[in-house]
Parts: structure tokens; C-alpha cells; sequence
């Protein structure tokens, strides 16, 4: 329940955030580390 929460509100800040900043987003607030967060195409 608390997930899909974080995604309504985040999609409600930003509605056109895609898949990968979504979950970074996500992590931020559930307070895991993002800087071993990696999205696609920055390697």
C-alpha cells in the first residue's frame, strides 16, 4: 500500500516521469543508497 502511495504521488509531482526515474525516485524515498542505483544507458 505504501508503494503505490509513493507512485501516485510521484506520478501527481511529475506525470511524465519515465520507468527508470520512477524507481530511482522510489528508492530516494524509501531511503536506500541511489548511487548504486543504475539506469540504463549511463554506464
Amino acid at each position: 500500500m505504501a508503494l503505490n502511495l509513493c507512485k501516485q504521488n510521484i506520478m501527481e509531482l511529475d506525470p511524465g516521469i519515465t520507468d527508470e526515474e520512477m524507481k530511482k525516485r522510489i528508492f530516494e524515498r524509501f531511503g536506500y543508497d541511489t548511487g548504486r542505483f543504475i539506469v540504463k544507458g549511463d554506464r
